[in-house]
């Protein structure tokens, strides 16, 4: 659904978001979506408790609600976060606040690891936020307005609107370097075919996976290269005791800089994402805004990817495995002509999308 730009009668429209500068540490999707809107004269704030009580808003976008729930806190401590934001959605509500969420996942990363409690908790918090309080949902792939139908039971006569806004390129944050340079800069062997993993270093990134299908590869004349942040260092650890021996393999354990990202994105000749479980993935969109193919896991999500930017850059996988490993090799020897991936890129551009979103927050004011 392609919408265009109407302007606002009212130039200072304000939008609450939540988060909306916060992270732009570890990820600039949500400051680029609002540093655009913000140029286009409109007011965007942070979300802070209590926010709802120091001024009206027409919006408030929300991204990631499950953050609410910490996987590793208490359930009493939980239901007291839950309280407290609940108590400034009803806020919002009364004073005809529209809320949107941007569902870039069902449930939280870390749901399996949840406790029991902690588990029901947020199936409970994502129904009742789901069912009750938003006005309007933005899908970034195809298939997640059905399954979030289906997962929360939501019925016909519940009147939510969806519409479709892809996640953006990440074309001008990060400079694409001659690969020769970046390799020297990262101490890398510059003959030998470089596989990449780059996000942050969590269980169910399911990297573990990946070292095992490259030590099982057995090929000298090839290298992996692991960066990111180490936010779960049980799995860092494990990691660091597989790769101990194994002269081929570098593990960077920590938050990248843009020029090292720039690096390392450089330095690669396939990005591998070794998920199991995946609606949307914004390390894949980074990889293809650099120029590079990936090797991901055979999802829908992936096939919408492909139709983007070309079959030769997605490749993908039932179960990942070195022969898995070997096919997305070969085929990545092949890559020379950048065209097909430049022009289905550009249709990602960040100012398009926010200004998709920019009507679509028109579309639900005026509902």
């Amino acid at each position: 659904m392609i919408l265009s730009l109407v302007k606002f009668k009212d130039s200072s429209l304000k939008i609450l978001a939540f988060p909306a500068f916060r992270n732009e540490h570890k990820n600039p999707y949500n400051s680029r979506l609002y540093n655009f809107i913000k140029e286009q004269g409109h007011k965007v704030e942070e979300f802070y408790r209590f926010q709802s009580l120091k001024d009206k808003y027409h919006i408030f976008h929300i991204h990631w609600p499950d953050t609410i729930i910490r996987a590793k806190s208490l359930f009493f401590l939980n239901s007291l976060r839950l309280v407290l934001f609940y108590f400034d959605l009803i806020i919002l509500k009364i004073a005809g606040t529209k809320i949107v969420w941007t569902a870039h996942n069902l449930r939280s990363h870390e749901y399996s690891q949840n406790s029991h409690l902690n588990q029901v908790l947020e199936r409970i918090h994502i129904s009742i936020f789901i069912k009750y309080f938003i006005n309007a949902i933005i899908v970034l792939n195809d298939q997640t307005e059905s399954m979030i139908k289906t997962l929360y039971n939501i019925g016909e006569n519940r009147r939510l609107t969806f519409v479709k806004i892809p996640h953006p390129n990440y074309r001008g944050i990060y400079k694409t370097m001659d690969q020769q340079f970046a390799r020297k800069e990262l101490n890398l062997n510059q003959q030998l075919f470089t596989y990449g993993y780059f996000g942050i270093i969590r269980k169910y990134k399911n990297v573990k996976n990946l070292v095992e299908c490259f030590i099982n590869l057995n090929d000298v004349n090839s290298q992996l290269i692991i960066a990111g942040s180490p936010e779960d260092l049980d799995e860092v650890r494990a990691i660091e005791e597989m790769i101990v021996n194994e002269k081929n393999i570098y593990f960077l354990e920590k938050r990248l800089t843009n020029h090292e990202v720039s690096c390392f994105f450089s330095a690669c000749d396939l990005t591998v994402l070794p998920y199991k479980n995946i609606h949307n993935s914004g390390s894949a969109i980074l990889s293809l805004s650099m120029n590079k193919p990936i090797l991901v896991p055979d999802r829908p999500v992936f096939s919408e990817f492909s139709d983007i930017v070309g079959k030769d850059w997605v490749c993908t996988y039932q179960e990942l495995s070195a022969d898995a490993l070997k096919v997305a090799q070969e085929k990545a020897k092949t890559l020379r002509i950048l065209e097909p991936i430049n022009y289905g890129i550009s249709k990602l551009d960040n100012s398009i999308l926010a200004s998709e979103t920019l009507s679509f927050y028109e579309l639900i004011i005026r509902k």
